[in-house]
Parts: structure tokens; C-alpha cells; sequence
């Protein structure tokens, strides 16, 4: 109710203001405001006290920034409450961790959950800390990759891409196959390796696919050179 009447209030004032100012005529003006429900004869009291209130801007203003005011309050609430609830899951885990170093799937998934967070250097140490064996997961690979490109470490991620087989995927499994495919493409890209960053780019699907296919324009048309003499240059640098 207190939400509604706060809508009316502002929705009141504007009417008010456009008949003071001749937009609006009075008929058109009272048609607006009319309601309906059980809240109505409420309202219609409300409408007309502020009609003739002469201090009604300052009251549907002051309401507004109220309502405003609560508004971010409460946004701010749940952003602290989910910075939180990732610190908690982040220590609970690194705990367990601690307690199951060899758990491999354990510390592939909490790689995982600091990938999706962005904090790619807990990523890299986590999937360096894998037992040898379990290095060679794919997933882990893929993973370690992924990481080394976001922070930029080309000549690791690229170690990585350039002896690891990823086959195209379906379903859920598109978008990380699609982020591995367009980031291998922005390494040899940014290694100037172009030919080889078409073809990765190509086989990006899903979301990314249109990411994918305007770096692929921006290769072909590079500085005005035609798409044929452009991928001679990448070619070079294979």
C-alpha cells in the first residue's frame, strides 16, 4: 500500500502540474487519476488533498527520495550479504582443501569457482597444486588456460593451448568449449599468428560466436589489407 501510494503521489503531482501549465485538460486530468480496487476511495482522498495542498511538491518529493533512499539501501544489503556468502564458501572450502589435498575433483571445483569469480591467480594455484597425474584432465587443462589468458600470460597459455585437444561440444558444454576456442583464438591473435586464430574463432558457437566472428572481420580487414595477403602475413608467423 505504502509503495502504490508513494507511485500515486508522484503520478498525482505530475497531472497537477501539467493542468497548472495547460497541458492537460482538467477532464483529461481527473480521468487519469481515477482508480480502481479496494484502495480506490483511498486514493481519490489522497488526490484531492494534494490538489489542494499547496506544499504537495515538496511532500511527493520528499516521498520520493525516500523511496529512492530505500531502494539503494536495500541493494546494498544484498551485495554485502553475497560478498559474504563468498568469503564464507571460499574459506569452508580451502579448508576441506586443506584437510584432502589429493582430492582432485575437489580443488578442480573450487579452481572453477574462483574462475567464475574472476580471481584467476587462486585458479592458477589451485590447478598447479594438482598431483601430476591429474594434470593432464582436461578440464584442468582447459581451466589452467583460460586462467593464464585472462592474466595475460600468453606464452604459458599458449604452452597450454597448443598441446591440449578440445573436441566441439553440445548442451550445457558449448559455453566453456566456446570461451576456450575464442580465448586460444585472442592468444595466437595477440601472438600474431592469424591463420591459426581464424580457425579457432570458427569453431566458436553459442554466445561468444558473434565475439568470435567480428574479430574474425577485424583480421580480414586489418589496416585495408585484403583477407588473402592478410592471412600470408599470419602465416609467416606460424
Amino acid at each position: 500500500m505504502r509503495l502504490k501510494l508513494k507511485n500515486y503521489i508522484i503520478f498525482v503531482l505530475f497531472c497537477f502540474l501539467a493542468f497548472s501549465c495547460g497541458f492537460i485538460p482538467s477532464g483529461e486530468c481527473r480521468a487519469l487519476a481515477k482508480t480502481s480496487g479496494p484502495e480506490q476511495s483511498g486514493l481519490k482522498a489522497e488526490h484531492q488533498r494534494l490538489i489542494r495542498n499547496p506544499g504537495a511538491k515538496a511532500e511527493a518529493d520528499s516521498s520520493f527520495s525516500h523511496a529512492r533512499a530505500e531502494s539503494s539501501s536495500s541493494y546494498a544489503r544484498q551485495l554485502q550479504e553475497a560478498i559474504t556468502s563468498y568469503r564464507r564458501s571460499s574459506l569452508f572450502y580451502e579448508t576441506q582443501i586443506k584437510k584432502h589435498p589429493g582430492d582432485v575433483q575437489l580443488r578442480l571445483s573450487l579452481a572453477d569457482f574462483y574462475y567464475h569469480f574472476r580471481d584467476y591467480n587462486r585458479t592458477v594455484s589451485l590447478l598447479k597444486g594438482l598431483p601430476a597425474v591429474a594434470q593432464n584432465d582436461l578440464r584442468a587443462r582447459m581451466l589452467l588456460a583460460k586462467a593464464y589468458t585472462r592474466l595475460k600470460k600468453y606464452n604459458y597459455a599458449l604452452a597450454i593451448f597448443d598441446h591440449t585437444t578440445v573436441p566441439a561440444a553440445r548442451g550445457e558444454k558449448i559455453l566453456p568449449q566456446a570461451e576456450y576456442f575464442y580465448l586460444y583464438g585472442t592468444v595466437l591473435e595477440h601472438k600474431n599468428i592469424f591463420t591459426r586464430a581464424l580457425k579457432q574463432y570458427q569453431k566458436v558457437s553459442g554466445p561468444l560466436s558473434k565475439l568470435a566472428q567480428v574479430r574474425v572481420a577485424a583480421i580480414k580487414s586489418h589496416q585495408g589489407v585484403s583477407a588473402l595477403a592478410y592471412i600470408e602475413i599470419g602465416r609467416a608467423h606460424v
